[in-house]
């Protein structure tokens, strides 16, 4: 599981590297107008993307350090929900 979570984490900065690229000036906007109001919205998504790894890789953390407890709790919850124990 935390392998899975540093997975995503990794991917979400992946595309943000590429999608941040210094090259595209305007985005395809005819003025700087249009162009500000990306760059703005933009600037939001970035500080949630940057939210939600930080977020995830605090997940992934926990999730290795909880190690084999965390799958014979799992274990046990399945057991339990089926009827079995």
């Amino acid at each position: 599981m935390g392998r899975q979570l540093s997975s995503i984490a990794d991917y979400l900065e992946e595309k943000a590297a590429k999608a941040n690229n210094d090259l595209v000036e305007t985005f395809g906007f005819p003025s700087w107008e249009g162009t500000n109001a990306y760059e703005e919205a933009l600037g939001d998504y970035e500080l949630e993307r940057t939210r939600v790894c930080k977020q995830l890789r605090e997940l992934a953390r926990l999730a290795k350090d909880a190690g084999s407890w965390y799958v014979d709790t799992e274990d046990l919850v399945d057991q339990r929900n089926r009827g079995i124990l």
